[in-house]
């Protein structure tokens, strides 16, 4: 297991506290992201006055979009898919996507995926020196049920990746499971409980590509891996972190500090499905 720093752990949160922002100020426009807006990122105020909101005069939410023509962000409400196919070529962060932490050299980026016929793809280059590290974040409507998530990777040699998931709690985002690469053995990984704790997830194939599912019990705060379409006997109703009840809101694909940690990883078609 390579853990996360605490240091760059305090970090995401004190950054994703402040573009919340405090909510005080009315909107300037109807997409909610210039730079006098009341947050730039999410509706969280009582005094929205945009003529396209969900009713005549404020919002009647405190945090997130509930409709489809309110003036910031479509609700996810049955999740998301992303392919990468309406992106532009280039470096992240792109439509949704937040550079919550990035040093040294580590960076993300959409490339063409000439092996696979799906077009567009995410390539993780992580550095590897002991300050190279990328923090990536995907923020979506945050929800509290039974779901699944669901992402294809590959990575080359011996890259390092970790893929997790955040819950929201009081504007601050709290970590609840991860998947990584175990640097020892080249396998899956899965985290899981506290204190934290570790499972190799045998069937992981290095240097090809892998479809990962994450099958959440979010009732019972436990989650499953399939890796390929097989469920994993081992990584099997795995305990959250936290599992306090407090909604999922975002994952993160991390390219995490250490030496000789890093390398090149490739993503594709990162999928959630909402249980009604």
């Amino acid at each position: 297991m390579k853990p996360f720093t605490l240091v760059s752990f305090l970090f995401i949160l004190l950054l994703f506290f402040s573009m919340l922002g405090c909510g005080n100020g009315a909107d300037d426009d109807n997409d909610d992201s210039g730079p006098s807006d009341d947050d730039g990122f999410l509706d969280d105020d009582s005094d929205d006055d945009n003529a396209s909101d969900d009713d005549s005069a404020v919002d009647d939410d405190t945090l997130a979009d509930d409709d489809t023509t309110d003036d910031d962000t479509t609700p996810s409400s049955n999740g998301f898919t992303i392919d990468f196919e309406d992106y532009d070529l280039g470096e992240l962060p792109g439509p949704d996507w937040w550079k919550a932490l990035q040093n040294g050299s580590s960076y993300a980026e959409v490339v063409i995926l000439n092996e696979k016929a799906s077009g567009k793809g995410m390539h993780l280059f992580g550095g590897l020196e002991i300050i190279d590290e990328l923090y990536m974040g995907y923020r979506f409507d945050e929800y509290a049920s039974n779901s699944t998530f669901q992402f294809e990777v590959k990575p080359e040699g011996d890259s390092y990746f970790a893929v997790g998931l955040y819950q929201l709690n009081n504007n601050y985002l709290n970590s609840e499971f991860y998947v990584d690469i175990h640097m020892d053995t080249g396998q899956l990984e899965a985290i899981y409980g506290a204190p934290q704790s570790s499972f190799d997830c045998p069937g992981f194939v290095p240097s090809n590509w892998n479809t990962i599912n994450l099958s959440i019990n979010f009732i019972d705060a436990k989650y499953t891996v399939y890796i390929n379409g097989i469920e994993n006997d081992i990584c099997h109703d795995l305990d959250f972190f936290i599992g306090d009840g407090h909604p999922l809101a975002a994952f993160m694909v991390v390219d995490a500090s250490g030496s000789g940690v890093g390398g090149d990883v490739f993503f594709d078609n990162f999928e959630l499905v909402i249980n009604p």
